[in-house]
């Protein structure tokens, strides 16, 4: 992604301003890239139960019963 970004700037001859965005809005960028983790987190703390690791162990063979 960060590439992505890095070519795009370059393609458009906008690295400054990107930079000066990036100075600017770093707070809320900081921001929402810790509500994304943490929302993440929870749907896999959520997923993540005895019956499911269970299952998923036989599923792969690694528990026989």
């Amino acid at each position: 992604m960060i590439r992505g970004l890095v070519a795009f700037c370059d393609e458009h001859a906008i690295d400054l301003e990107m930079m000066e965005f990036i100075e600017r809005e770093i707070g809320f960028i900081i921001a929402s890239a810790r509500e994304i983790v943490d929302t993440r987190k929870t749907q896999r703390e959520s997923e993540l139960t005895v019956d499911a690791v269970v299952s998923a162990a036989k599923k792969n063979g690694l528990l026989v019963e």
